[in-house]
């Protein structure tokens, strides 16, 4: 069974994401507090096949949740999304690419989107 990550600071889009998401047979763990989503990452216990990451969380930002996990973890391995409202510049997309991240969406995803995201990078 495939497996996914969300990490958002919004309770909405974690409820939305997930629901669509465990509707596809997907095994889906969704947080909004990016420092448990760093220790569910590094424990390893939950490999998921896709991170689905907000960069505008208060406290500990999507930025700063790369940079923790890239310590320890191979993250170039690792099918990460990027979702966010925010506008970023070249440089910062770059940076994010740099990191591994696959992908940079806006925000609000469409279900056009989800499913394409799902089709790409989920197994089975």
């Amino acid at each position: 069974m495939a497996r996914l990550l969300i990490v958002d600071d919004n309770p909405e889009v974690v409820e939305a994401l997930s629901f669509y998401f465990e509707n596809l047979d997907i095994e889906t763990k969704a947080m909004t507090n990016s420092l448990d989503a760093i220790n569910t990452i590094k424990e390893g216990n939950f490999r998921p096949d896709l991170i689905l990451l907000d960069l505008a969380m208060p406290d500990f930002s999507g930025f700063d949740v790369l940079d923790e996990i890239s310590k320890t973890n191979d993250i170039k391995g690792m099918n990460i999304i990027v979702l966010t409202a925010l506008a970023l510049s070249e440089e910062q997309k770059n940076h994010l690419q740099s990191r591994g991240v696959k992908e940079i969406l806006g925000k609000p995803i469409s279900v056009d989107e989800m499913d394409e995201i799902a089709r790409r990078y989920l197994p089975g």
